[in-house]
């Protein structure tokens, strides 16, 4: 339906996205720990995984901090060959038998956690989509119409979509990084305190390093970004505006203003790539640092047995391995942070949905098809979308059953209002809206929508049959009822000729058939639908001549004994209407017949002498 005056009034929305080159600011959560415990609850639903997972990582962990050990009694053994001989070498091979087998072991388990992982995650965002989808539908028309088609589909997509990549990639590397760094600590306390410290102290340094490069990297590949958006904005404006371009003659003017800006992105980002190489080998000559500082404490240990402390070669090569398993768990949950950050943002612009309330019905009158005649009475009617910004204004109108309505007016002067009102799409601010005499606020929402059908402007056909489409406007129909209300509606004559008739598949928004031809479907569903009352939201402002003039004919026949209710822009199609409601900036200006209207001179006279006599005003 359109949205004219809605979006005139409407607050601002959220922008949406951001640049997919370069580096991206992280996005923070509002509420990080309320919304992890949200997430939590999901992951709940699959308990028996989260302690599989839990159980696997433990084991992995476990054989993780067995290795070095084995390989310290490997070292020590074929250190010890050219004293005890033979003994120390079969004694060295048993160690690394040992150790392929805890390597494979290791490997094996990995595997196992990475499936259960995965399985994890698949099914807590399963749920979760589930119930984001069940939301959607119990929405108010509102909460939709305040958010671009994009944001909500951003928040289906992308945003359960990075809850489902954390909870596969992030979770089991968190508790495992965890566990790991937490086991590490202990045997290496157990081994030697010394070289415990000099692997903190090494640890520290890797870590404020990658701070203060991280915090480097950011700022330059942030204005990096901010350049690259900027010059793809000026090429896309030179592109979409290049014939008035080059009807100024501004082509030198624009091409000198891609090169500034180009050099300007030119330079930053050589900045930003040279902070950015820089990370690894910063990272790598502290790890060989640490490595150096390992042997030459561990060798003047063993030489010299500082406060008595002893020391062996497989000590030291435990804890040139213990320094990188510290570590890298570190190293690895500092890089995961940014995804955790971003996922926890998703997760809060999903929960934001499903926490948000549920249309309410507060009827409780329920009215049968039969009981509905038609009558509507609109009685000093005020709303608007937006506090303080009226869009209908002590709006008052009564259209008695089967008597054909047309509003006509500017674009925002309210129009389409009326019907979302009618249809309580949106609820008045004072006023009333009555239904053969009854508030419809006392009807139940599901009883009053099913006696009124809405062909809109904007065609809505879903990737189904033909006949399933027209069979939205009822499930229960026959083929034979089906088929008739195409005929009625003109849209036989082009199904039969299709390969496939009724059971020919539409493409995504039916765009395997032409606007006319779409058009023609909505209207076949809404005779299908047999309602009380029709609407015609500018049903045919898209189609040719000849189109129009099937529908009109169609709507003869739909509108018979029907209460109807016309929004269209040309006069052309409602100069037949009982009643014309001439609309400006939310008041009735005008009304009366067509001839009536051109009589007096009016609103409606200057707009009809501007489309059909081309008269300026």
């Amino acid at each position: 339906m359109a949205n004219e005056e809605k979006s005139k009034n409407q607050a601002p929305q959220r922008p949406m996205g951001g640049g997919r080159h370069g580096y991206r600011p992280v996005e923070k959560p509002k509420d990080f720990k309320g919304t992890i415990k949200k997430i939590s609850k999901y992951i709940g639903y699959s308990k028996g995984l989260f302690i599989a997972l839990f159980i696997i990582v433990v084991i992995v962990t476990v054989l993780s901090l067995l290795a070095p050990i084995v390989q310290k009694n490997v070292f020590n053994d074929l250190w010890s060959i050219e004293e005890i001989g033979v003994a120390g070498f079969e004694k060295a091979i048993y160690w690394i038998i040992v150790l392929a087998i805890v390597y494979g072991a290791n490997c094996i388990v990995a595997l196992f956690r990475n499936l259960v992982s995965g399985k994890l995650s698949q099914r807590t965002v399963h749920k979760l989509r589930s119930d984001l989808f069940a939301k959607f539908v119990k929405l108010p028309i509102k909460f939709i119409d305040n958010h671009s088609h994009g944001d909500l589909m951003s928040r289906m997509t992308n945003d359960v979509d990075s809850i489902s990549n954390a909870i596969s990639q992030v979770l089991a590397s968190l508790i495992s990084g965890v566990l790991l760094i937490l086991g590490t600590l202990v045997m290496m306390l157990y081994y030697s305190w010394l070289l415990t410290i000099v692997t903190l102290v090494s640890t520290a340094l890797t870590i404020v390093a990658s701070m203060i490069l991280t915090k480097k990297m950011g700022k330059y590949f942030k204005r990096q970004s901010a350049l690259l958006g900027e010059l793809n904005g000026h090429t896309e404006e030179m592109i979409t505006g290049y014939r008035t371009v080059v009807a100024y003659n501004k082509e030198k003017d624009v091409e000198e203003e891609f090169y500034e800006i180009s050099d300007r992105y030119t330079k930053t980002s050589i900045i930003a790539q040279i902070w950015g190489g820089s990370m690894g080998p910063v990272m790598n000559f502290i790890g060989n640092l640490t490595y150096v500082l390992i042997a030459i404490v561990g060798g003047w240990m063993a030489l010299t047995h500082p406060w008595g402390l002893a020391m062996d070669v497989g000590t030291i090569a435990l804890f040139l391995t213990c320094s990188r398993q510290f570590s890298r768990p570190i190293n690895e949950i500092a890089q995961l942070y940014g995804q955790i950050l971003t996922a926890t943002a998703g997760a809060e612009r999903v929960f934001e949905v499903l926490e948000s309330p549920n249309e309410i019905d507060e009827g409780t009158i329920h009215l049968s098809y039969e009981d509905f005649q038609g009558n509507i009475e609109f009685k000093g009617v005020n709303f608007g979308y937006v506090e303080e910004k009226p869009v209908l204004k002590d709006f008052t109108l009564d259209v008695k059953r089967g008597q054909k309505i047309a509003l006509v007016g500017a674009t925002g002067s309210g129009k389409t209002t009326v019907v979302n009102l009618l249809m309580r799409f949106y609820e008045i601010d004072s006023g009333e809206i009555l239904i053969d005499g009854i508030n419809i606020k006392d009807i139940y929402k599901d009883d009053l929508r099913k006696t009124i059908a809405i062909v809109l402007q904007d065609t809505v056909l879903f990737k189904d049959t033909i006949e399933a489409n027209i069979k939205y406007g009822n499930d229960n129909a026959t083929f034979d009822e089906m088929k008739a209300a195409a005929i009625l509606a003109n849209a036989n004559y082009f199904v039969k000729k299709l390969p496939e008739k009724y059971e020919t598949v539409l493409s995504e928004g039916g765009s395997n058939i032409s606007q006319g031809q779409r058009q023609l479907l909505t209207i076949a569903r809404a005779v299908l639908a047999d309602p009380k009352i029709l609407i015609l939201d500018e049903a045919t402002s898209n189609v040719d001549t000849r189109t129009e003039k099937n529908i009109q004919d169609a709507m003869v026949n739909l509108m018979a004994n029907r209460t109807s209710l016309i929004i269209a822009h040309r006069l052309s199609t409602i100069q037949d209407a009982d009643v014309i409601v001439v609309m400006d900036q939310g008041r009735i200006c005008e009304m009366g017949n067509h001839e009536k209207l051109l009589e007096v001179k009016g609103k409606y006279y200057d707009l009809y002498m501007t489309q059909f006599a081309g008269r300026e005003i």
